[in-house]
């Protein structure tokens, strides 16, 4: 929880200082600007793996979370994508709960990984969407496996759709 929780902080920090900007307000915004920088240089001093190039545990979440947000360094964005990629296809399925499913699927699309998302999206032999089709079901399931106890009408897990509007349709917000 530290890990999603300092990643948002982060970015609350940077959408306080555009905001401030906006509003005209200069020292407001640096200060926000400072708070984030701070943020940021906490963060990968403390989750970011220079040997094996990942975020925390080298989860589908954590590497997803640090690019969408900005907090990854530039030049090791490609080996952090590498690495989701690696997972995705390396377990054949979504790795992620509903908090970083969005950004995984934004990190993938944003670096050219579409058929990954499409394949992680289409298999049908392993937890994701085409498995809970597979199984019949007909809404998106809290669990990616459809486990007995979990909600059958969990929206929260149809960011797909932003995938296929956004990267398939190129209908951008």
């Amino acid at each position: 929880i530290n890990f999603t929780a300092t990643a948002f902080h982060y970015r609350n920090a940077v959408a306080l200082a555009n905001c401030a900007e906006v509003l005209g307000k200069k020292k407001e915004a640096e200060e926000f600007r400072k708070e984030a920088q701070s943020i940021r240089n906490a963060f990968n001093s403390k989750w970011w793996n220079a040997e094996k190039k990942c975020y925390e545990n080298n989860s589908q979440t954590a590497n997803s979370i640090a690019v969408a947000f900005g907090l990854a360094e530039k030049e090791n964005i490609p080996a952090i994508v590498a690495n989701i990629v690696e997972d995705v296809r390396g377990r054949g399925a979504v790795g992620t709960g509903e908090i970083g499913y969005p950004y995984l699927l934004q990190v993938l699309a944003e670096n050219g990984a579409n058929d990954v998302i499409y394949e992680m999206t289409a298999d049908s032999s392993k937890p994701g969407y085409g498995y809970m089709i597979a199984l019949g079901h007909t809404s998106c399931h809290e669990a990616w496996d459809c486990r007995i106890g979990s909600s059958a009408n969990h929206f929260m897990m149809a960011d797909i759709v932003n995938w296929f509007y956004g990267s398939l349709g190129g209908i951008k917000r």
